[in-house]
């Protein structure tokens, strides 16, 4: 009887294990489509063409186009990008935990999107995966 139990458990927690990471690359697949339609590429006033995105589920690191930003160590949040254009930023609360396209080490990062709206909805796509 204790068998039947363990084995039923531990099938339960393979199955449960197995349905997170689908979630969590569809999160990443929601992310990567809603960049590309909501966020304003760098220095333009449209959407960027491509997005690149890998997600690192054992150490919860998220990558942006280069960009490499440790979801448990970030803060994220609203930001208004030069007082202008509302954004989401990553801060990693006074260190260096990002990780730029060529490797060197910052403490903050933030992406434009067109509307307010669009910020909060993409911060709640990353809560998804942390």
């Amino acid at each position: 009887m204790l068998s039947r139990l363990a084995l039923t458990s531990l099938l339960f927690i393979i199955g449960l294990t197995a349905f997170s990471q689908d979630t969590k690359e569809a999160t990443v697949k929601k992310i990567k489509a809603f960049l590309e339609k909501h966020s304003v590429a760098p220095g333009k006033n449209a959407p960027p063409k491509e997005v690149t995105i890998f997600f690192n589920k054992a150490d919860t690191i998220i990558d942006i186009d280069g960009f490499q930003l440790p979801l448990q160590e970030v803060k994220t949040a609203y930001y208004l990008i030069q007082s202008v254009k509302p954004g989401v930023s990553f801060d990693c609360k006074g260190t260096n935990c990002i990780t730029d396209p060529k490797g060197k080490s910052i403490d903050w990062f933030a992406i434009a999107f067109f509307s307010k709206q669009n910020c909060y909805d993409f911060i709640e796509l990353i809560s998804q995966l942390k």
